[in-house]
This record gives structure tokens, sequence and C-alpha cells, in this order.
């Protein structure tokens, strides 16, 4: 069979129009996000580490394609934990104003939350550790839309470990759903 070029154009034009040759392309990254690493989140962490916790233990950091972060283990005192929970809220809503958006609601996260968080973005460590507190960053910057989730978690097996406390800061931008505008197909003239 052979098929004229004006013919193959049509059937690629109507192809095309009904969506049978596009594929779902990801949203581009947030400024903010484009620019965040696990570095960065360090950074941040140290800035607001109170001065009992400017010594980590383990810790390191890394990404995907929809999250970044930082984890490590460290020390403090209960009095000092929550302010510096505070702190880094603090200084992480700064960072996203910084790229042009804004923090859409904040959170602080009970145990249970705190699990359902780590479930939610995979955090994993060995030993395991059991989740105490937590903070809930939602933002936006133009139409992209993230996350920001800061866990702190007890380590379970290691009550005599210098750094009993596990730090997670994850930065997570969804990829919504891309959804093809509906056409309707056109009427074929029944050439």
């Amino acid at each position: 069979m052979v098929v004229s070029l004006p013919r193959l154009l049509a059937a690629l034009v109507a192809a095309v129009a009904m969506g049978g040759c596009s594929r779902p392309t990801q949203p581009p990254s947030s400024a903010f996000f484009s620019a965040i690493d696990g570095v960065k989140l360090k950074a941040i962490a140290d800035q607001c580490a109170p001065e009992a916790v400017k010594k980590w233990g383990m810790h390191g950091s890394g990404q995907g394609s929809t999250d970044k972060y930082f984890s490590g283990d460290f020390q403090c005192e209960p009095e000092t934990l929550q302010e510096f929970l505070q702190a880094l809220k603090v200084e992480l809503q700064k960072a996203v104003d910084m790229h042009g958006g804004r923090v859409t609601s904040s959170v602080s996260l009970s145990q249970d939350e705190t699990r359902r968080a780590f479930a939610k973005i995979g955090a994993r460590r060995e030993p395991p550790a059991a989740a105490l507190t937590g903070v809930q960053l939602d933002y936006e910057v133009g139409a992209a839309r993230g996350e920001i989730l800061v866990t702190v978690s007890q380590l379970e097996s290691r009550a005599h470990y210098e750094y009993p406390l596990w730090l997670h800061v994850c930065v997570i931008e969804p990829v919504p759903a891309v959804q093809r505008p509906a056409v309707e197909p056109k009427p074929s003239s029944g050439r």
C-alpha cells in the first residue's frame, strides 16, 4: 500500500490533535527546588543549630527526581529541640521566599504524623528510629507546589550512642498528573 505525502501528513495532524503522538511532560521545577540541595539543607541546619548541635554524627544527603534531602545524627536537649525546629522552620521559609515563593501552610507534626511523613518519603534508618516530632511546610513558587518535611526521631537501638537523635529534612516537589485536553475527533470525509 502506497500512501501519498498529503494523506500521511493529514494522518499525523489528526493523531496529534487527538493526543496520540504526545507524551506527558514533567513541569519544570521551581526556582527554589532547582537551587536547593542536600549541602544547602545541611548549611541551613548548621546555621539554626544551637551550640550543642553544631557537631553531627553520621550524616548524608541525596536527591531523587522529586525530592532532595539532608539527614544526620545529632545530640540535643529536649528544651533546645523545639527551639532548633522553630529556627529551621523560619530559615526554610526564608529560603522559599528568596526564590520567589511563599509558604502556604506550616504545621507542627505529632508523633503519628511524623511516622506518616516517614512513610510518605520512604525514609529508612538503621538502626530503626522512633518518630518524635516534626514540621511540614507547604509552599508554592509560581505554578509549582511542594512541601518540606522536617522530622526528628530517637534512634532506638543506640541508647548510649553520642548522637541519639536523627534529623531528616526533605524537600519534595510532586509532579502533578498531566491531563491532555479533550479534543473531539473531526468526522472523516470518507475519501
